[in-house]
């Protein structure tokens, strides 16, 4: 079991691996359909962003259906998010501009955005409905993973706090710790783990009817397959599936605030 301790800003960065191209990405959006400017402000500190309607509406169905013209946040080209984060929310609008999470790797050669900002840009891209989002935060983890050799251990209660059972990000973790971890020092090392976390790598376990990890670097960087851990759902049948299984009461809050 590599060391299940978060990430070393100290330690040396391993090679960069590539990450396989998706077959199921959605084309880039085209600048000829941007469209006017929207004013997005995020968090308690109400930091402001501002960004094309076009883009915000092609990725994300959660803002498109909140620009509608039905509701007050469309007529105005404004939107309030208070209670999200504003440093998923940069990395968010640096995507959507350029389709990269980050813009150069640090000085050290790693991925500059670590665990915990991965793991909370999934939380938000996962409440707004953007699949596509989600999807490159599993590949920034994996890469993130192969090129340190560590796990995100300190991580894994806010990962279990803020994602469902089907998560995932909860599936991509889970099939690390089954594939690598040895599991040596469970006995004491136990507390640093959530429960159900446990639970899931047993159940994974005894559903591939495998023994415990083990895998290297190398294979794990080889024999991933990353379309398992993605959401190919297009973001609309997402926000229609969701909006299926909803309260009538919860509505609203899902698509926005009427005039």
């Amino acid at each position: 079991m590599y060391p299940p301790s978060g990430q070393d800003k100290n330690q040396a960065a391993g090679p960069l691996v590539p990450i396989p191209k998706c077959p199921y990405v959605k084309a880039r959006f085209s600048p000829n359909n941007y469209g006017p400017i929207v004013s997005v402000t995020v968090g308690k500190a109400e930091m402001q962003f501002h960004i094309h309607r076009g883009l915000l509406t092609y990725y994300s169905s959660y803002f498109k259906a909140t620009l509608s013209q039905n509701w007050k946040e469309g007529k105005e080209n404004a939107i309030k998010l208070p209670d999200d984060n504003p440093e998923a929310f940069k990395v968010f609008f640096h995507w959507v501009d350029t389709g990269c999470l980050y813009g150069a790797l640090g000085p050290n050669g790693k991925i500059p955005l670590g665990y915990q900002l991965i793991c909370e840009t999934y939380v938000f891209a996962d409440a707004r409905i953007i699949p596509q989002l989600c999807n490159a935060c599993i590949d920034a983890l994996w890469q993130t993973i192969c090129q340190e050799w560590t796990f995100p251990t300190p991580q894994l209660q806010y990962i279990y706090d803020n994602t469902t059972s089907q998560s995932n990000l909860r599936k991509f973790i889970v099939y690390d710790a089954a594939k690598t971890f040895k599991w040596e020092n469970l006995d004491s090392d136990r507390q640093k783990y959530p429960q159900d976390f446990l639970a899931d790598v047993i159940l994974k376990l005894y559903g591939t009817k495998s023994a415990p990890g083990g895998m290297g670097r190398g294979a794990f960087s080889k024999e991933t397959r990353l379309c398992e851990f993605h959401d190919h759902t297009h973001p609309t049948k997402e926000l229609q599936h969701r909006q299926s299984v909803q309260k009538p009461s919860t509505t609203q809050e899902v698509t926005g605030s009427r005039l």
